[in-house]
């Protein structure tokens, strides 16, 4: 089963619960089908993209790379429990990709090899299979043969939750992924010039809701994790109190934000993205 189906499944499951117990949280309609994002056939729908796409439409919208944004591999150590090193794994995994797809050599070997330690600690290896890792390093002047390894690493994942039964770890894994991609279009975007990343983070807004649901039904599974949460919930909580998205019922994803408020929104992607990594 696809990494993308596995956690719009999860997610999708636990609304449904929700709203059994009294919570009327519904599922967003997601009616833009785009390369590497799956649909759940269901009376609604939700779209999740994996980390590989997220940091490819985000590049393709224009993001350049910035050095020092990404976390430092040396903290790599600071991450002790088993929350921490998932949610790190998630956040290094993105910042690998950001430096693969931008030709940052040096850097991209640096990632390769703390994305692999961090893996082994949380049991996950899925980046030993087939040496991908390796053969990630042995091909990180080809672009193409770049592109073709992050897949091929994408569809490892999927089999590897598919054999472990892993849904939770690896939706802790992808919400670390996911709030550093954000994270790293927001440090890298002058929000006052018109823009195409703009959109892209305001798109990923569209599913924060549903992560909260399904972070919460994880908090007694993951100490530590009702902080995150809480980060989640603020960001949202800014986001669907703009006036431009308040009062409606349909996915905003053509909404014009004005650059005082994409700043603010930025400031909230940096505060979690923060209490991830602290």
């Amino acid at each position: 089963m696809k990494l993308l189906n596995v956690l719009a499944i999860f997610i999708l499951l636990v609304a449904i619960v929700a709203c059994s117990s009294g919570e009327n949280k519904s599922v967003k309609e997601d009616n833009a089908v785009d390369e590497g994002v799956e649909e759940i056939a269901t009376q609604s729908e939700l779209a999740i993209p994996s980390v590989v796409y997220l940091g490819e439409i985000f590049r393709k919208s224009g993001l350049q790379y910035i050095n020092g944004i990404t976390l430092d591999p040396d903290r790599v150590s600071d991450f002790n429990t088993s929350l921490k090193r998932n949610l790190a794994l998630g956040v290094y995994w993105s910042d690998l990709t950001y430096c693969v797809l931008n030709d940052q050599t040096q850097k991209s070997i640096e990632y390769i090899e703390t994305t692999k330690r961090i893996a082994s600690e949380v049991g996950n290896d899925v980046f030993e299979r087939d040496n991908l890792l390796s053969r990630l390093e042995a091909n990180i002047d080809n672009s193409d043969s770049v592109r073709t390894i992050l897949s091929l690493i994408d569809e490892k994942t999927d089999e590897y939750i598919d054999e472990t039964e892993s849904e939770r770890q690896a939706l802790i894994i992808f919400i670390g992924g996911w709030a550093e991609g954000l994270y790293l279009a927001a440090k890298s975007t002058n929000f006052d010039e018109a823009n195409n990343i703009t959109a892209r983070i305001v798109e990923q807004m569209n599913i924060l809701e549903d992560l909260i649901v399904s972070v919460e039904s994880l908090q007694n599974e993951y100490k530590g994790l009702d902080k995150v949460s809480a980060s989640m919930k603020e960001l949202s909580e800014y986001f669907n109190s703009l006036p431009e998205v308040s009062g409606s019922n349909t996915v905003q994803r053509n909404v014009d934000i004005p650059a005082s408020e994409m700043y603010v929104l930025g400031e909230k992607i940096v505060a979690l993205r923060e209490r991830i990594i602290e």
